[in-house]
């Protein structure tokens, strides 16, 4: 789903650069169409997802059109903003993590986890921080597996994600004249007050979750049934 979000949306960029002139007004107005190839492929990816997890198909795509609909994913989709396209990134990284875990092309899943996870940091360097968690999916089965199975997969995560954040930052140097720099927005304040944040983002009027994506309280229920089946997976959703 990755590589056809992508060939699809960068076209579009590609035309407005194109088209626009120097101002750039026609690439941002083409940009906002992006996310909602974004938007679809995490949907089609979570719908895929919990079909391989065993749920039958009324229930997925029951949850699915729930997600698309009763979330901050459906204005997200249709804006300039490029959360959905964070969500795509996160979920696919959690999922090729999971993958990763029994499947015999294990390599390629966990190359696949960390690329994902580099991906991240060309929206927001400040993602570097959830690498770790979400390479936490990649030992939902580590009891079984044992440490030494596991080392391999957490290796390939590893490359493949240094070597995504080497072009991203590369990527800004060659743009902005610095690897930190994304362009365009002030850099994220290293230190603050995590009170105010969890106010604002959890249940204030101007963005809280709790308002926007009521559906999430559902997922306080089932997170004990995921704890009990993947617990690693269960602390990635709950770290990231």
């Amino acid at each position: 789903y990755g590589p056809a979000a992508s060939v699809a949306g960068a076209p579009l960029v590609a035309l407005g650069y194109l088209l626009g002139g120097e101002d750039g007004e026609l690439a941002r107005f083409l940009f906002s169409f992006t996310s909602a190839f974004f938007a679809a492929g995490t949907l089609a990816l979570l719908l895929h997802w919990w079909l391989r997890m065993g749920f039958s198909s009324r229930k997925s795509l029951f949850w699915t059109l729930v997600v698309g609909g009763a979330t901050l994913l459906w204005p997200l989709a249709t804006s300039v903003f490029d959360q959905a396209q964070h969500a795509f990134f996160f979920l696919a990284a959690a999922y090729a993590g999971t993958r990763a875990v029994n499947d015999t092309r294990y390599l390629r899943w966990s190359l696949l986890c960390g690329a994902c996870a580099g991906s991240l940091l060309l929206f927001q360097i400040t993602y570097v921080a959830v690498a770790p968690l979400l390479a936490a999916s990649l030992l939902s089965g580590w009891r079984p597996l044992g440490i030494k199975a596991a080392l391999p997969r957490l290796w390939s995560f590893a490359i493949s994600f240094i070597a995504c954040a080497t072009l991203a930052g590369l990527n800004n140097f060659l743009r902005f004249g610095s690897p930190l720099d994304i362009g365009g927005f002030p850099g994220h304040p290293g230190l603050g007050n995590p009170l105010v944040g969890i106010a604002g983002l959890l249940v204030s009027p101007g963005k809280g979750v709790l308002w926007y994506s009521p559906v999430i309280i559902l997922q306080l229920w089932s997170l004990r049934l995921l704890a009990r089946a993947k617990p690693f997976l269960a602390a990635t959703v709950v770290a990231t």
